[in-house]
């Protein structure tokens, strides 16, 4: 009902309907799960969107299924791009990994920090790629640094990826793919009493005997809150049956602090951010990171006069860093090759 009342259409292709009735079926209890799974999985999912205005209103949803979950399309009659929203799995450390369940889409594996958003095989700047409608300045040579490593996946909520030439308010030159990471930054109280809440998420892997930890506390009531967050993650290099993966470990660490304030009229929001990258591996690439250390910060305002809302925001963000081509793999050793004459 509440669907229809913002005039959307909503289609459940066939094999997201056998993923449902796989999931919702116990041997026990026969298909009494099924009514749960449908809240959890689909319902929440899309409360989440339209509650963020990712989808536009009279638009046609498509829930569809993947190998690992469901993907919300969103169809608008007015605009030829879709909107894709694949799921941010708790298991995922570089958030770029979700283009792999975008169609058209997929996540350059440059390192365990380093992903590249691809879409119908255009990179880089072809793609518009921000962090809360931010954009990021890039500090490495050939997007080594790209956007989403500034987005750790335990504290992103949300990744929408508009397919196709989206409007001019998205962006202005790019012929690829818009690609938003949504992070926590928390929920408004119910009144006027101040509660405390959270979330906190941590993995452990064997492959790279990797853990990520990460987490947000904060402080809200229905007109104020202000939120705490932090995430690490560390791993060593890679094992495989044919050895370890030279200058595939990686480190970061970001700290957080975000608020937001709001009224009948409107809302005030804001963040900002320390991200400290420490020694990590580009195994793909020529050279690998010493350091990254940046700061981001956002302040935003937006207020509704009538039918008219206006939305405004202004970004920073500095990188400091230096990248070496000797910091986890020895130089190689050419003398074999001029005769053993010292280089």
């Amino acid at each position: 009902d509440q669907l229809a009342e913002q005039g959307h259409q909503l289609d459940v292709t066939d094999v997201a309907r056998e993923l449902l009735a796989t999931e919702g079926f116990d041997r026990r209890y026969g298909a009494r799960p099924l009514k749960r799974v449908i809240q959890q999985r689909i319902q929440n999912g899309l409360a989440n969107r339209l509650l963020a205005g990712e989808f536009p209103e009279g638009s046609r949803l498509v829930v569809d299924g993947q190998t690992d979950g469901f993907v919300f399309t969103a169809h608008d009659p007015d605009n030829t791009a879709e909107i894709v929203s694949p799921l941010v799995f708790p298991d995922l450390v570089d958030t770029a990994q979700v283009m792999d369940d975008v169609p058209g889409g997929a996540a350059l594996d440059n390192g365990g920090l380093a992903g590249q958003v691809q879409f119908r095989g255009l990179t880089g700047y072809r793609n518009q790629v921000t962090i809360d409608g931010m954009g990021i300045a890039s500090g490495g040579p050939n997007w080594m640094d790209p956007p989403l490593h500034y987005a750790p996946a335990a504290l992103v909520d949300d990744v929408t990826v508009t397919r196709g030439l989206s409007s001019v308010a998205d962006s202005v030159d790019q012929i690829g793919a818009v690609i938003d990471a949504k992070t926590d930054r928390g929920q408004y109280g119910d009144n006027d009493q101040f509660e405390l809440g959270g979330r906190l998420s941590s993995t452990v892997r064997s492959v790279n005997n990797s853990h990520s930890v990460g987490g947000r506390a904060q402080l809200a009531n229905e007109h104020n809150k202000i939120g705490l967050s932090a995430v690490t993650d560390q791993a060593s290099d890679k094992k495989t049956p044919l050895g370890r993966i030279r200058a595939s470990s990686y480190d970061r660490r970001q700290y957080g602090l975000d608020f937001g304030k709001r009224w009948s009229a409107g809302e005030t929001t804001g963040f900002v951010r320390h991200q400290d990258t420490g020694r990590t591996g580009t195994p793909a690439l020529p050279l690998d990171i010493e350091f990254f250390d940046t700061t981001l910060a956002q302040l935003g305002r937006k207020t509704t006069l009538g039918d008219t809302t206006v939305d405004a925001r202004i970004s920073f963000n500095d990188v400091d860093h230096q990248m070496r081509n000797d910091t986890l793999r020895e130089a190689p050793d050419f003398s074999p090759l001029n005769g053993g004459a010292p280089d």
